[in-house]
């Protein structure tokens, strides 16, 4: 099921959002509540009910639950989950399924749709995690309510570009559905040592071929794309984990921390340790 909006006019309404940590074996309480959630677990496993649905949110997954649609929790969730949670409101979709959407996907509007699954495992959530901490910094930082509501729809807009690449590559307007099993396997596979020569064996490509091909279609090299998820990845686990720069400079791909400290800084103008302190704040709560 698909939550989709053919035309949107103005920002949604920013409500709330934090980080829910459990120290003990949790459930989460029945509610019906007026505003869209949006729910992505970090650690552990989410069992909902919503309305007479039941899904099992695991690490790196997202559920959005609509307004006024009953929600609990089914099963106790160990200690240790995590998970982040937003509301937002000021906005319509119409619930679609996959079929109903993909006879959308030839109009020439489609791009321009706002774009959201109801349950899906197939986002970034290194991408989407660190417009969720920017906005968990600005909430604790302000009380700006248009910042809050354009930059929560401009998280939303994230999320519907993902959607859209991810279910409906052809609804696409270009030429990279060539080179989609190629994109989709880098980022699998980013944070592996992987070369361009690695990839072109894997696709029987010749790697000149395969190089240019890419380029042509993507407006940027493997290398850089190789680049953006390893750095994506490290943003992420600077502004969510305490592990220490090292640590992450290895689990995203790189043998030589100070060669990655140099890239970072290249990629997003500022030292790990800088972009660390830049987004610290956070509302955590435990029930």
């Amino acid at each position: 099921m698909f939550y989709v909006n053919q035309h949107l006019e103005q920002p949604v309404v920013f409500e709330s959002c934090g980080i829910f940590m459990a120290d003990q074996r949790w459930r989460h309480e029945k509610r019906i509540i007026d505003s869209y959630e949006i729910i992505i677990v970090y650690n552990g496993t989410l069992s909902m009910r919503v309305n007479n649905t039941c899904f099992d949110v695991h690490e790196n997954e997202m559920l959005i639950i609509p307004p006024f649609n009953y929600h609990e929790g089914v099963n106790y969730s160990e200690k240790g989950l995590r998970f982040f949670w937003c509301h937002f409101s000021n906005i319509s979709f119409e619930q679609m399924s996959k079929e109903t959407v993909e006879a959308l996907s030839n109009n020439e509007t489609f791009a321009q749709m706002l774009l959201l699954p109801e349950f899906t495992n197939k986002i970034s959530v290194n991408r989407a995690n660190i417009l969720f901490h920017q906005l968990l910094d600005i909430y604790q930082e302000t009380q700006n309510g248009m910042y809050l509501n354009y930059f929560m729809t401009s998280i939303l807009m994230e999320l519907s570009y993902q959607t859209h690449t991810s279910y409906f590559p052809n609804g696409r307007k270009d030429n990279s559905n060539i080179t989609q099993p190629i994109r989709d396997w880098v980022r699998i596979h980013a944070l592996e040592h992987i070369t361009v020569e690695s990839i072109a064996e894997e696709f029987r490509y010749n790697k000149s071929y395969l190089s240019r091909m890419f380029k042509e279609n993507e407006g940027i090299s493997i290398k850089e794309l190789i680049t953006k998820y390893r750095i994506e990845y490290a943003k992420s686990m600077l502004v969510n984990t305490s592990k220490d720069i090292i640590e992450i400079a290895y689990e995203a791909g790189y043998v030589d921390p100070k060669y990655f400290m140099r890239v970072f800084k290249r990629v997003e103008q500022v030292t790990p340790t800088v972009y660390r302190r830049t987004f610290a704040q956070k509302h955590f709560n435990n029930k």
